[in-house]
């Protein structure tokens, strides 16, 4: 399904899958300039405004 979808400027696309990188396999995605979304959010002094994540995953939700 994920393959199907459109681009979208907040969704990164899924360029396979790898294993041995721990119990579970792990996606292959671009690189990320700002690392991981949690390591993104924890770099910042206050997570983003609830308004503003509310509107990210609607706008994923929609795009899904």
């Amino acid at each position: 399904m994920w393959a199907k979808l459109p681009p979208h400027k907040h969704i990164l696309p899924i360029y396979g899958m790898a294993d041995n990188f721990g119990p579970l396999p792990s996606l292959v995605l671009p690189w990320a300039e700002n690392g991981t979304l949690n390591s993104y959010l924890s770099s910042q002094a206050a997570p983003p405004p609830i308004d503003r994540r509310t509107t990210l995953v609607s706008t994923w939700m929609i795009h899904l």
